[in-house]
């Protein structure tokens, strides 16, 4: 079980993110604090896989049995997480983040934030009250579209619907905030998962790995000393 409180550290860590992380500033906080605690997160999950790998071969040999290869399936699980937030601006997690990272989205009362965005229709323009009328129903339609790398971009091609706001609104503020954490969330739990491949992978790795010969001298040296043993009594008689 101790492997599993790594979720404790991981969360930990993204709640220090998401409260360090203000309006506006999301692109800058990426490059650079942002890279230091991705940094932790790839050295604690290591140091987790080295925890792994010990109790593992302990069960497996009889004492601990370390090797390079244990340790790749960590290493190309982490570059392959860190490829998947950066390179493809986490477009990737988009299925963690429309539907667990939605639900953290709602307990922000996020929906209400959004709502407080949309156009009142007081012209009564009917195709304006139709497109309210879904929205209003189903509000991830829009929500799920933005995310914090694409805020002002996505309000701008909604703006038939939504507010103008010049950057300043505490609504749009708001609003940003919480897609932000919801983005957060669901790359924590993306991130989870991907530990759990990790634990899979290097268990097997251990259990496919042949035992040193720690192990194996010790027991040939134990033979020995009872073959030595015998052969003492054997001269005395």
């Amino acid at each position: 079980m101790l492997e599993y409180t790594i979720i404790i550290f991981y969360a930990i860590i993204y709640i220090f993110k998401i409260k360090n992380t203000k309006y506006g500033n999301y692109k800058e906080y990426r490059k650079t604090i942002n890279i230091v605690i991705n940094l932790v997160i790839f050295s604690i999950t290591i140091v987790y896989t080295t925890l792994i790998i010990r109790n593992q071969s302990i069960l497996h040999c009889g004492g601990e049995n370390y090797s390079l290869t244990m340790f790749m399936p960590s290493i190309l699980i982490m570059i392959t997480y860190f490829i998947f937030i950066y390179i493809f601006n986490g477009s990737l997690i988009k299925p963690f983040s429309n539907t667990f990272g939605f639900l953290f989205f709602l307990i922000q009362n996020g929906n209400d934030k959004f709502k407080s965005l949309l156009k009142s229709n007081e012209d009564g323009n009917n195709k304006l009250n139709h497109i309210l009328n879904i929205i209003n129903d189903k509000p991830n339609i829009c929500i799920n579209e933005f995310t914090p790398y694409n805020m002002r971009e996505k309000y701008n091609d909604f703006t038939d619907i939504l507010i103008n706001v010049n950057g300043n609104s505490k609504l749009y503020e708001n609003f940003e905030d919480s897609i932000r954490n919801k983005f957060y969330f669901s790359e924590l739990l993306f991130l989870i998962y991907f530990y759990f491949i990790n634990i899979i992978w290097t268990k097997n790795e251990v259990l496919n790995t042949k035992c040193n010969t720690i192990k194996k001298n010790t027991t040939s040296n134990t033979m020995t000393n009872k073959k030595s043993s015998t052969t003492k009594k054997l001269i005395t008689l």
